[in-house]
């Protein structure tokens, strides 16, 4: 008795971890360059009772072998480091990072951290006058620069904040620009040829990515036993290092619809176990999204078109809906419950019952997000936010 009730413990710890996990996904959507989370999982093994050509009680050899799951932990979380999409912005101090490579950050000690995020501000370097860095808004860091000398040779070793001075005679910056090579320009005044400021953006990449430790502010430091270290390049565009993109940044490699659909799919997985009340059941199956009466259902979406539709209202098209399979997002699901359960016959069940669920309230979830994508009024905006509390209705 005990030992049942201690591996449905296990099985529950290790759902709040993974539902925690795409939650967090969910929440940092809109988070610049943020790499997405993977909470993986491993059995705790097995209590074997009775083994092959174990005597039973007649004394005769047995033929089959008795052994009891012990559950289900743990195994670590892993990120996704898939390149994010491109938004441009417009900004001289936003720069993205095209490729495997990572901006270099200095904090006040000149400790090097990285990051893929390059939403930075102009800041007036500490020792003031016209002399001003470029700093990393989510951390407060410096962006390193390396330094060209007289024959334009490239010194990728010795790190220094970035610093842009006005031109000799002139009092006020003039617009920055970043040629191919990541060197940092000046457009001095209309119609010159921009300065050089002598100075270049570096990147840095890892042997093993796995092994860099995150920080706050999307910010990563590198344990060099786990990395095998950091080499660096700055100069020259390399395969493997990427380039640098000026007045643009990374999207967060977040799907949402990904994301909603994984805890959907848990929430399902979860009552479908044979022994759940049927009351329990009905509750979560009919309702959209497993969102329950007086929840609020809030969405953030990305939107490629609007279809102006014959009573005069607007069908939004969102990429991500167009390019969803339900039936791989089920038998995915499915492979990954086989790993939370150590119970056959009870899997068993539970995977035939999810299986016929799931379709169902999928298919009822997506034709009620269909509908609240239909608004009055041509959107000005390639983003739309959804917002609807969650009433009990008689149907």
């Amino acid at each position: 008795m005990f030992n049942s009730l201690w591996v449905a413990k296990t099985g529950m710890e290790a759902q709040d971890t993974r539902v925690a996990t795409i939650a967090n996904n969910m929440a940092n959507a809109s988070t610049t360059a943020f790499k997405k989370d993977m909470a993986h999982f491993t059995s705790l093994g097995y209590t074997e009772i009775r083994g092959n050509g174990a005597s039973n009680e007649t004394g005769d050899l047995g033929v089959g072998s008795v052994s009891i799951g012990r559950g289900v932990q743990m195994a670590d979380t892993s990120k996704i480091y898939t390149q994010g999409s491109v938004k441009e912005t417009g900004s001289e101090t936003d720069f993205m990072v095209g490729g495997e490579g990572y901006f270099v950050l200095l904090n006040n000690n000149d400790e090097a951290y990285y990051t893929r995020d390059g939403h930075f501000e102009m800041v007036q370097d500490a020792g003031g006058g016209q002399t001003f860095n470029m700093v990393h808004v989510a951390t407060n860091m410096k962006l390193a620069a390396v330094a060209a000398d007289t024959n334009g040779v490239v010194d990728n070793i010795n790190f220094e904040a970035l610093k842009i001075t006005p031109p000799t005679g002139q009092t006020e910056i003039g617009p920055l620009m970043l040629d191919r090579d990541g060197q940092v320009l000046m457009q001095t005044s209309v119609g010159d040829e921009p300065m050089s400021t002598a100075q270049f953006i570096p990147l840095a990449r890892f042997g093993s990515k796995s092994g860099l430790v995150q920080n706050p502010g999307g910010a990563y430091k590198d344990d060099a036993t786990r990395t095998g270290g950091a080499s660096f390049l700055a100069g020259l565009p390399t395969a493997g290092f990427g380039n640098v993109r000026h007045k643009a940044l990374e999207v967060s490699n977040v799907t949402v619809i990904d994301e909603m659909v994984d805890m959907r799919l848990q929430q399902l997985w979860d009552v479908s176990y044979p022994g759940v009340p049927q009351q329990t059941l009905v509750e979560h199956t009919g309702s959209t999204w497993g969102m329950l009466n007086g929840e609020n259902f809030k969405l953030r979406l990305e939107i490629e078109e609007a279809y102006l539709l014959p009573d005069g209202r607007y069908q939004l098209l969102v990429p991500e809906l167009q390019s969803f399979r339900m039936d791989k997002a089920i038998f995915s699901q499915v492979a990954k419950g086989g790993t939370q359960t150590t119970d056959e016959g009870m899997l068993e069940q539970q995977t035939v019952r999810f299986i016929l669920l799931s379709g169902r309230s999928l298919l009822l979830d997506f034709l009620m997000l269909e509908a609240l994508m239909v608004v009055d009024e041509e959107p000005t905006s390639s983003i739309f936010h959804l917002d609807v509390d969650m009433v009990v209705t008689s149907s």
